[in-house]
C-alpha cells in the first residue's frame, strides 16, 4: 500500500478518516416508523426462512395485518436474502398509485431499475416509456421483446393494456436472465380503489401465465385482503398462499434488546424487559418507542442500566407522544354507535354485550375488527391490536 493511500484513508475502531474529515459509523437505537435494517429484524427467523423458501420456489404469498406490526420490514428482509441467492427483486407501494396509467408507469420504472441500476425519474407518461424502450441498449439487452402499447393521445390507447404489457415485460426480463424474480406489491388492497374488479381480472390473467415471477402481496387491511384472496367469486381466489405473521416472543425481544444496548455499553434487567413487554404486548411499534424512550432516559442520566422504574417513565413518555394519534383514532370511532362503549368495556375486561343491543354491538365490533383496532381472541373475547391504545383508554376513562 502506498503512503498516499495510507494518509487519505485510515479506518480505526469504526471511525473512518478521509483527509482529516471524521466519518463516524451511524448506529440507530431502537428504530421505528420505517423499514428497519437486517440487524433490527427481531425474532420471526423461522417464519422468515419459510417465507423466503416459498418465494424462491415460486409460491406467491399474501401477508396481511395492521400497520406497524413489521410486515414490510420482514418482506424487505426476505427480498435481501433472495437477492443473495441470485434472485431479481422489485417492489411497489400501491398506496400512492392514483390511476391505472400511473400504476403502469411505476411498474416500468421498477423494470428500468433492473436495467440501469437506478430508477428513471424522467418517466412521467407512457410516451416517455415508449421512447425509453426504443433505445438501442434496451433492444440489445432484451431483443426478443417488442413494446406494442399505443402512444397516449391515440383514441384507442388503453392504460390497462399498458399495465398488462408492463407485467408481461417483468416476466420477459426474468426469463431473459434465467432468474427467479420476486415482486413485492405493498398495500395490495388498493387495487380496489385504483381499478376495481376489472383491474384484478386483468392482473390475474397475466400473473397466472408467469413461470419465473413470484409475487409477495402485503396489505394493511386484513378483511379486504381476505376478500380478494379467499372469496371464490373474486379473480385472485386461491392465487397466493395466505400466511400469518407471528408475534415476537418476549425472549426474542430480550435477546435483541440486550444485544442492542451492549453496543452503547448499557444493559437492561430481565424484569424491566418483561414490564415493557407486558405493557406494550410486544407490539413492535409500541415496544420500540418505549425502549427508545427508556434508552434516552438512562443515557441522559448517565446510567448504565434500564430498570423497571425507568420503563414506567418511558411508557408515560410514549403515551404522551402517541396521544395525538390516539385522539384522532378515538374521533374516528365515536360516530359509530356504541363503539366507544364497547372499547371501554373490552379495555376493562368486561363483556362487550352486557346491557347492549346485540345488533348494535355486532355492527360496532365488525367495524372495530375491520379497522384493525381489535381482534377476536376466542369466542366472545376480544383483544386490542395495540395494547398501548388499551392503556390510553383506561387512563382516559379513569
Amino acid at each position: 500500500m502506498n503512503l498516499y493511500y495510507m494518509k487519505c484513508i485510515i479506518i480505526y475502531n469504526n471511525i473512518r478518516i478521509i483527509r482529516g474529515v471524521h466519518l463516524v459509523a451511524v448506529e440507530s437505537a431502537f428504530p421505528r416508523a420505517r423499514v428497519i435494517p437486517s440487524d433490527d429484524v427481531i425474532g420471526r427467523h423461522g417464519f422468515l426462512e419459510h417465507l423466503e423458501e416459498r418465494l424462491y420456489f415460486g409460491d406467491s404469498i399474501m401477508l396481511a395485518g395492521p400497520r406497524r406490526i413489521g410486515k414490510t420490514s420482514i418482506a424487505n428482509e426476505a427480498l435481501r436474502q433472495l437477492q443473495k441467492r441470485g434472485c431479481l427483486t422489485l417492489q411497489l407501494d400501491l398506496l400512492h398509485i392514483v390511476s391505472i396509467e400511473n400504476f403502469a408507469i411505476q411498474v416500468y420504472k421498477q423494470i428500468a431499475s433492473l436495467h440501469t441500476g437506478k430508477l428513471q425519474s424522467a418517466f412521467h407518461s407512457l410516451r416517455d416509456i415508449v421512447i425509453w424502450l426504443s433505445r438501442s441498449e434496451w433492444s440489445l439487452e432484451y431483443g426478443d421483446f417488442r413494446f406494442n402499447t399505443k402512444l397516449p393521445g391515440d383514441s384507442t390507447v388503453e392504460p390497462l393494456e399498458a399495465l398488462e404489457n408492463a407485467f408481461e415485460l417483468v416476466e420477459k426480463v426474468a426469463k431473459k436472465r434465467d432468474k427467479r424474480l420476486v415482486f413485492l406489491l405493498d398495500e395490495f388492497q388498493e387495487v380496489e380503489r385504483i381499478g376495481g374488479s376489472s383491474l384484478l381480472n386483468a392482473l390475474r390473467t397475466v400473473f397466472q401465465h408467469q413461470e419465473n415471477t413470484t409475487y409477495l402481496f402485503l396489505g394493511s387491511e386484513p378483511s379486504l385482503m381476505k376478500t380478494i384472496f379467499a372469496d371464490r367469486r373474486r379473480a385472485f381466489y386461491s392465487f397466493a398462499t395466505m400466511l400469518h405473521l407471528p408475534a415476537i416472543e418476549v425472549d426474542e425481544w430480550e435477546t435483541y434488546t440486550l444485544k442492542k444496548l451492549q453496543k452503547f455499553n448499557m444493559t437492561m434487567d430481565a424484569q424491566a424487559i418483561h414490564v415493557v413487554f407486558d405493557i406494550t404486548g410486544g407490539h413492535p411499534h409500541g415496544m420500540m418507542a418505549a425502549l427508545l424512550n427508556a434508552f434516552l432516559i438512562v443515557k441522559q442520566e448517565n446510567q448504565p442500566i434500564i430498570n423497571p422504574s425507568t420503563v414506567e417513565m418511558a411508557v408515560v413518555q410514549t403515551l404522551e407522544q402517541f396521544d395525538p394519534i390516539y385522539e384522532e383514532l378515538w374521533k374516528h370511532i365515536l360516530p359509530i354507535s356504541k363503539a366507544d362503549q364497547i372499547l371501554i368495556a373490552i379495555a376493562f375486561d368486561e363483556p362487550p354485550y352486557r346491557g347492549q343491543t346485540p345488533t348494535y354491538v355486532k355492527r360496532a365490533i365488525d367495524f372495530l375488527i375491520k379497522n384493525s383496532i381489535i381482534y377476536r381472541s376466542s369466542r366472545g373475547r376480544y383483544q386490542f391490536v395495540e395494547p398501548l391504545f388499551k392503556r390510553w383508554i383506561i387512563e382516559k376513562n379513569g
